[in-house]
C-alpha cells in the first residue's frame, strides 16, 4: 500500500472486489456444492444478502454464470458511482476480470 496508489471506494463496490478464497475452499468463486442433489450452486452477495444465481450440473458452468453476473453488477456499480470514485477506479472496475481462482 502506498498513498498514490490507493483510492477510497463506495463500501459496496469495495466487497463485489473480495473473492473470499479463505470460505470456499477447492470450488470456483461463487459456487458451492450441494451433495443432497449433486448440483452446483451459482450465488453471490449483493448488499449483504445472498443472491441466488442457479443451480447447474458442472461447476464450471456454475461459475460461467456467477462470472457473468458479477462482472455486470462491477460494471453497473462503477457507472452509478463515477463521480464518486476516481477515474483509474473507474477504469480499472469497468475491465474487471473475475477469475475462478
Amino acid at each position: 500500500y502506498r498513498p498514490d496508489a490507493c483510492s477510497f471506494v463506495p463500501a459496496e463496490i469495495n466487497s463485489l472486489t473480495n473473492d473470499c478464497e479463505a470460505r470456499r475452499g477447492n470450488l470456483p468463486v461463487g459456487v458451492t456444492y450441494r451433495a443432497r442433489d449433486n448440483k452446483y450452486y451459482a450465488q453471490m452477495n449483493i448488499n449483504g444478502v445472498m443472491r441466488h444465481i442457479g443451480v447447474y450440473n458442472s461447476a464450471d458452468d456454475a461459475f460461467a454464470a456467477y462470472k457473468s453476473r458479477r462482472e455486470e453488477r462491477i460494471r453497473m456499480l462503477a457507472n452509478e458511482k463515477k463521480e464518486r470514485i476516481s477515474l483509474a477506479v473507474y477504469n480499472n472496475l469497468s475491465k474487471w476480470n473475475i477469475e475462478p481462482f
